[in-house]
């Protein structure tokens, strides 16, 4: 038999020194191996490999209670042991586990430990498991009973522990009271807290917005401020050329400035603020003062100027053998230096243009005159007339010798003098209507009278032959180009632009009132506007322009109206064309040579009479000549194009079959 691991001396010796200043003694220590593995039916232990270790039981004393702990890897306490099972799997019965209450937990297997033979439990004269487990609880409920009787006997500490515990329950009673208190007290101040927070939110919230409004008031303040140089330019600067510079950006800032005075560009909040009003009337005081003054100088300065050219005799007027045309140059130039000052005065007070008008409207009315005068009495002088001028000017008519006075040389000189001072008073009254700021509409604006007559025609009965507007308008293009010689060439091509847009879309409206008679109305009026152009187009580029447009929609109209008058002829043609087809045509059922002389004969037999009713309708349909001669000649040549095409498709078929020549047809049409 082994020996017992119990009567192991040595291995008590190592234990106890193992514990040594514990205050506890070995009683008993056996050697062991720890696994977590299960016995199979082999009776071998399989799964984790064993690990030696050695349970220990020890013994504390306490005064006059003891403590035994159980030192496998960790000192538990002894009355701690739930069971001691033995593993029944363990044919040699050394094998057990151990169950702690602090363990029952845990979800891990409880670790089973092996002894080397069952003598180590005998020595302790236990058994079996069991009875040990048994003897272990009688043990610990004797160590509890001494541990409870202990208690009783320390009776007096107990009652100290419980005064003790009253007293303290009593503190902490009052103390619960104070806390209570405490706890109010901080609501309310949370409360007292809170209200200061609410208040200093406030406070800062209402610092920030002064701020701001502080800032916006300065930015606000800023734009009121009146410029000390703007101030000085409008109240008492000068209106010398070199000074009309500060003039004009004084007369921008004011008229910005009172503009952003009115809502919606000032906010409706400052609209009212007696700053505003009072600085609203600052400016209009500003512009009161500016507007008379820079009138009063203008009405002073349009008559210098003239004065100024009628005392230079010799530089602006016609003298004796020299015929002088007026030039109005240098004074409009000089006008037009403030030209933008007058803009401004229209902006602050329209009304005080009236007077300005009135001045420089008697000045210019002076000057003229004196032009007029001299130029007239130089022209006349230097024209020659028949002996008796004076009975031709009574237009006395009753002899012969009056009959044949040349008036050519009289009729020069009104011609010359029309021809010069009509483009000038034109030019005139549209420097002054710039000048003055009149609200000068386009040359021909929509709605004008001669639009609005072009208009007018598209709803009146329907209408053969040229609409009027289109002679109409071809003799005011002559005369307007006689009379600008170039001037004013924008406007005047923005007023043709304008008719003949009114004029093309008006024919077209017309002519689509009645579909029968849709093509005719468009080609005679497009002829009639070439023909009527024709000479204008060859020198003015905008004419030109719409001279092509004509052009091109003539051809158009023109070559509708031929396929619908020829369209008897075509409609045979062409199912000839696209029926028959070479080498296989003449076998096929109804194509041969006798079904081509029968369609033949009914197309062409009797083709003078149907030409002849052809041009009869044309002739109808259309009232220019002109027109008509051109439409017809463009009917034969399509006619003859497409019998071509025929006689060609019917030789290349019918090698042998014969047809009237092309020679023949075209001499035939020819004579028509």
């Amino acid at each position: 038999m082994a020996k017992s691991s119990a009567e192991d001396g040595e291995l008590r010796r190592a234990c106890q020194a193992a514990i040594e200043g514990t205050k506890q003694q070995i009683v008993m220590s056996i050697r062991v191996a720890k696994s977590r593995g299960v016995w199979g039916k082999s009776g071998k232990l399989s799964g984790q490999m064993a690990k030696p270790r050695v349970l220990a039981l020890s013994v504390k004393s306490n005064g006059q209670q003891k403590e035994a702990f159980l030192r496998p890897t960790k000192m538990y306490k002894l009355k701690y042991i739930s069971k001691v099972e033995v593993i029944t799997n363990d044919p040699s019965g050394c094998t057990f586990t151990l169950g702690f209450d602090s363990l029952r937990s845990q979800s891990v297997a409880p670790s089973q430990w092996t002894m080397r033979n069952t003598d180590d439990s005998y020595l302790m004269g236990i058994g079996e498991a069991e009875a040990f487990s048994e003897s272990l609880k009688h043990e610990i409920q004797a160590l509890e009973a001494a541990n409870i009787y202990a208690i009783m006997e320390s009776e007096p500490l107990v009652d100290e522990v419980l005064n003790g515990l009253e007293a303290v329950t009593n503190i902490v009673d009052d103390m619960e009271e104070w806390l209570g208190i405490f706890n109010l007290k901080l609501r309310y101040m949370r409360e007292d807290i809170e209200s200061i927070e609410i208040g200093n939110n406030k406070l800062e919230k209402q610092s920030v917005n002064n701020n701001a409004l502080i800032k916006e008031l300065d930015k606000f303040i800023e734009k009121l401020r009146v410029p000390s140089e703007y101030a000085a330019s409008l109240t008492g600067g000068s209106f010398d050329e070199a000074d009309m510079l500060k003039n004009i950006e004084a007369c921008e800032w004011l008229a910005k400035a009172l503009k952003g005075l009115e809502v919606p560009n000032l906010d409706p909040i400052y609209a009212n603020m007696r700053a505003v009003r009072e600085k609203r009337r600052e400016l209009e005081k500003l512009k009161a003062t500016f507007v008379r003054r820079a009138s009063e100088f203008l009405r002073n300065y349009f008559p210098s100027l003239v004065d100024f050219m009628m005392s230079n005799k010799s530089r602006y007027f016609s003298q004796r053998g020299q015929l002088k045309k007026p030039d109005h140059a240098d004074l409009q130039y000089k006008c037009k230096t403030y030209a933008r000052l007058l803009q401004h005065l229209k902006g602050f007070d329209k009304n005080c243009l009236v007077p300005l008008r009135k001045s420089y409207c008697s000045s210019m009315n002076l000057l003229l005159r004196r032009e007029a005068r001299e130029f007239a009495n130089e022209l006349r002088a230097s024209t020659k007339v028949s002996r008796n001028p004076t009975v031709w000017l009574e237009g006395t008519t009753g002899s012969s010798h009056n009959a044949n006075t040349d008036t050519s040389a009289v009729s020069d000189a009104y011609d010359k003098m029309l021809t010069i001072y009509i483009p000038l008073l034109i030019d005139e009254s549209s420097f002054f209507a710039q000048l003055m700021c009149f609200e000068v509409p386009t040359l021909v604006p929509p709605g004008d009278e001669a639009c609005n007559q072009i208009e007018k025609n598209d709803r009146n009965v329907r209408q053969i032959g040229v609409l009027p507007f289109i002679p109409r308008f071809a003799v005011l293009a002559t005369r307007m180009e006689h009379y600008i010689h170039g001037r004013s060439r924008s406007l005047v091509d923005q007023a043709y632009t304008k008719f003949v847009s009114i004029m093309f879309m008006t024919l077209k409206k017309m002519a689509q009132k009645d579909p029968k008679y849709t093509d005719i109305i468009l080609l005679e009026n497009y002829a009639a506007f070439q023909t009527s152009l024709f000479d204008l187009a060859n020198v003015v580029a905008i004419l030109a322009e719409f001279y092509e447009q004509a052009r091109k929609a003539y051809e158009q109209a023109c070559t509708r109206h031929v396929n619908m008058i020829i369209y008897y002829f075509d409609k045979k043609i062409r199912d000839v064309m696209h029926t028959i087809t070479p080498e296989e045509i003449p076998f096929q059922l109804g194509l041969s040579k006798a079904e081509l002389r029968k369609m033949l004969q009914s197309s062409l037999s009797g083709m003078e009479k149907s030409m002849a009713a052809m041009y009869k309708k044309l002739q109808k349909s259309l009232s220019s000549e002109e027109s008509l001669r051109a439409l017809w000649d463009k009917c034969k040549k399509e006619f003859l194009d497409k019998y071509e095409s025929l006689v060609q498709l019917v030789a290349n078929v019918y090698p042998n079959e014969k047809v009237l020549p092309v020679t023949e047809l075209r001499r035939l049409l020819a004579s028509m």
